[in-house]
């Protein structure tokens, strides 16, 4: 969960819970946590309740699913903006590879341009 999780969404949208990290688990805490266990579950209401909001709805299900690459960055966890910057990278080494070929193409053509006008040159006088 630690890198999977949007933390970049608490900066874009007012949610109504904190997150922590303790001993290897990952924890949302409700803003309006009373502290008092209320529920069989374990948890407060209030902490509870979180399970039924749709952006922590859409966060597990991202979790789950995969988020699609076209999706905003704020969107990603930490993983997966690692992804998105290894995949653009070799993109752009592809890009930069096809292009460095396709100027080395062109010399070579060029040369050949430059010993064909030499060899006209020599025919011609």
């Amino acid at each position: 969960a630690h890198t999977s999780y949007p933390f970049g969404l608490h900066s874009l949208l007012a949610l109504p819970w904190d997150y922590s990290t303790h001993c290897d688990g990952f924890f949302l805490v409700s803003h309006l946590c009373a502290g008092v266990v209320e529920t069989k579950s374990g948890q407060c209401k209030a902490c509870n309740d979180l399970g039924k909001n749709e952006y922590l709805e859409k966060i597990v299900a991202r979790y789950t699913n995969g988020v699609h690459e076209n999706t905003l960055l704020i969107f990603h966890g930490i993983g997966g903006l690692v992804d998105v910057v290894c995949r653009k990278t070799m993109a752009i080494n592809v890009l930069c590879l096809c292009c460095l070929n396709n100027v080395k193409k062109l010399l070579g053509k060029e040369g050949t341009i430059d010993v064909h006008k030499q060899m006209l040159m020599a025919l011609s006088s």
